[in-house]
Formats: structure tokens, sequence, C-alpha cells
């Protein structure tokens, strides 16, 4: 029986693209290209099925993708099998100009006031 999923490089080539079209409809302040940029980023999540180990190499490798949008949605994808890394691109990603850095850095600031409110 054929596998109906598309493959694993078309799905990350498609995940790159809407991470990408996402992040310049927010830094552009469309909010209906970033809506529906975003919902199909999350209907390519669904296909992925992050808990995959292949689909979390592919995903771990964005964190070094040029554009800092792509690596932050690969970061935030990363956060549940790669912590470290993840905080770690999260951390670089913080100090970008505009919307980026301050999600990244929104993000930050919320986690370590919820460690040190444990």
């Amino acid at each position: 029986m054929r596998n109906s999923r598309p493959d694993l490089a078309a799905l990350i080539e498609r995940y790159v693209d809407a991470a990408s079209k996402n992040g310049a409809a927010l830094e552009g302040s469309d909010s209906k290209k970033a809506t529906k940029e975003a919902r199909r980023l999350a209907k390519i999540k669904k296909a992925l099925n992050l808990k995959e180990k292949q689909v979390q190499a592919s995903i771990l490798n964005l964190l070094s993708h040029p554009n800092p949008w792509v690596r932050s949605v690969a970061a935030f994808d990363c956060l549940e099998f790669a912590d470290l890394e993840a905080v770690k691109a999260l951390k670089e990603i913080a100090e970008q100009p505009g919307f980026v850095g301050v999600g990244a850095e929104w993000y930050l600031r919320r986690r370590e006031q919820g460690r040190t409110a444990r």
C-alpha cells in the first residue's frame, strides 16, 4: 500500500515557505495574509507528525536557517523534543529586530518567570 503523505522533503519545503510568508506578513502588518499562512503552517505541522525522529531531525536542521522566522517557528516546535537547542536558538532570535525578536524575547521571559515561580 502506498503512503499518501507527501514526502518529508516536500513538507519541510512547504513548512519553510509558510513560516517565511507568515513572518513577512506579520512584519508587514498584513493580518489577513498572516492568518492564512498560519493556518497553512498548522496543516503542514499536522501532516509532519513531530513525534517521528526523522521529522524531528529535519526541524532541528531548520534552527540554522537564514530566515529568522523559519528559525523561530522551528525553535518553538523543537521545544518538545530538543529543549536546549530550541532555547539557544530563541536566545539568538531574541536579539533580532522586529516582531520575530520580540516574540522570542517574550517567550524567554515568560519561561524564566515560570521557572522562578516554582
